[in-house]
């Protein structure tokens, strides 16, 4: 069986803005700056997801969240 490679594929424009409307969901959802450290590492964090193959957006959103050790992003910041 072969296995396809989705790190070298390009990402298709209907896939860029979907990664761009979820990553902007979660950092609504968040209150993460979008200018910063912890905004860079969500949206790694998500092309690094994505490039397993996951197109789900459930799925990409719950392994961002699962992932609390790798993404610092997943908790709300607190007054």
């Amino acid at each position: 069986m072969e296995r396809r490679s989705y790190e070298s594929a390009a990402i298709s424009p209907d896939d860029v803005e979907m990664l761009g409307n979820l990553f902007e969901q979660i950092v609504d959802e968040y209150q993460i700056p979008r200018e910063g450290e912890k905004a860079e590492e969500l949206a790694a964090r998500l092309i690094a997801i994505y490039q397993t193959g996951v197109r789900d957006v459930e799925v990409l959103k719950s392994s961002l969240l699962v992932r609390k050790a790798d993404c610092v992003v997943v908790s709300p910041i607190t007054p």
